[in-house]
């Protein structure tokens, strides 16, 4: 299967003439689903880091539904062409979403990485553009991770 995907990703996103930048795309790109607890999100493995989840701010005594995903921005080249141009130094773009449904309510959160903020706002254009420089230039300087959340129940710490 990675025989047959690997070159067609490589191919759409035009990387395919320099084939050692083209296999750093797939490096670390993965994606997670399921439930775990605060603590295990907190403390947990490499992917939880990677992808931003230990960076939302759960209680460790709750449960809470996580979808997660990261990509290397080499996969990117095509939709954020000015943000991640082609042969651009890969790094990882991550989302991580975490959703707790407590006797109290509903609490959601998201964690966005720099990378995918920056291609996320310079993709929408001329509406964001302002600000989708300032994410740029702050990502630049360092910025890895964006978290926000909500919680009726006070689930966030």
């Amino acid at each position: 299967m990675k025989e047959l995907v690997g070159p067609a990703i490589s191919l759409f996103t035009g990387l395919a003439s320099n084939s050692s930048y083209a296999a750093a795309a797939f490096v670390d790109t993965g994606f997670c689903i399921g439930e775990w607890s605060g603590q295990e999100i907190r403390d947990g493995d490499d992917t939880f880091e990677q992808h931003g989840c230990s960076n939302i701010p759960v209680k460790e005594t709750e449960d809470f539904m996580l979808v997660s995903f990261g990509i290397s921005t080499a996969l990117l080249t095509a939709v954020c062409p000015t943000t991640y141009p082609p042969a651009h130094d890969p790094a990882i773009a991550s989302m991580c979403v975490a959703y707790g449904d407590c006797a109290g309510g509903p609490t959601v959160a998201i964690a966005l990485s720099g990378p995918l903020l920056a291609c996320t706002l310079g993709a929408m254009g001329a509406p964001t553009a302002g600000l989708a420089a300032a994410v740029g230039k702050a990502v630049e300087a360092g910025l890895q991770q964006v978290a926000l959340g909500i919680s009726v129940d006070n689930d966030l710490t």
